[in-house]
This record gives C-alpha cells, structure tokens and sequence, in this order.
C-alpha cells in the first residue's frame, strides 16, 4: 500500500508507461520458465534421496518434472487471458475469461 499510495501523489514515480499488458505478459512467461526451472531441480534433489527407488520409476518421474523450455504450459484467469491467448496460445492449457 506505501508503494502505490506514492506512485499515486504528485512527484512520485512516473511508472505508469511499464504498466500495461504487453510488459505483464512478457512477466507471466518468464515465471511459468523459472517455475518449469524450479520444478525441475526439485524433483532431481528429492530423487536424490530415494535410495530404494528404481531407475526406471526415477526416469518416469524425471520425465514427468523436465522442464520444457519454450513449452511450458500455463494455466491461467484473470485479467490477461486474452493477450496470453493472443501473444503465447501455444502454452496456453486452460484459460478462464468472463470477456
């Protein structure tokens, strides 16, 4: 709430032209690259501590968590959906509009 009561008062920061949905897209992408990332070394690091697991079901599950980079599906509602539709309709696995 501080910060944005100072982007609202006179002299306060001029972000408004960074605020607008091409920027906040481009923001949604890279988070769903970094969760795919995250997702992947997670699962390698618990691997890691199952000694009695088999290679194959290890491999199965590796499959499962791989990240897919510049694949990575999203699954999203919200005031976006449209522009994630428009701009990256390739990773889109579910999209929930009320447009």
């Amino acid at each position: 709430m501080a910060l944005a009561a100072t982007c609202t008062r006179d002299g306060g920061p001029r972000i408004g032209q960074f605020m607008n949905t091409t920027p906040n897209v481009a923001d949604v992408v890279e988070i769903i690259e970094r969760l795919g990332e995250w997702r992947q070394q997670e699962s390698e690091e618990i691997l890691a501590g199952q000694p009695m697991m088999s290679e194959s079901e290890k491999q199965t599950i590796r499959d499962a968590n791989r990240r897919r980079k510049g694949e990575e599906l999203l699954q999203f509602w919200g005031f976006l959906t449209v522009q994630l539709w428009v701009q990256h309709s390739q990773r889109c696995n579910l999209i929930v509009s009320s447009v």
